[in-house]
């Protein structure tokens, strides 16, 4: 789902249990060595896996792929409008 101009509103980043370090840690990292200003969390009761939302910029989206990428952190992403 997308604006009216095409563009998601909102950035779902999906941080993986799979990751060696605690995804609620990572985020809260991310979020701070990027200075995302206002994130929300969310962190699975079962999994211990992390999302985290963020309005949508895609100089926003390049530097957090980036920032997952480069660390070696398993992630995903989702786009909502």
């Amino acid at each position: 789902m997308t604006t009216s101009s095409g563009l998601p509103r909102e950035l779902v980043v999906f941080i993986s249990y799979e990751n060696d370090r605690s995804p609620e840690a990572i985020a809260q990292e991310m979020v701070k060595a990027l200075g995302v200003g206002r994130a929300e969390y969310g962190v699975d009761l079962i999994t211990r896996a992390c999302e985290v939302r963020v309005g949508y910029d895609r100089a926003l989206f390049d530097q957090i792929r980036g920032w997952l990428t480069s660390r070696g952190i398993i992630h995903d992403f989702s786009f909502l409008g």
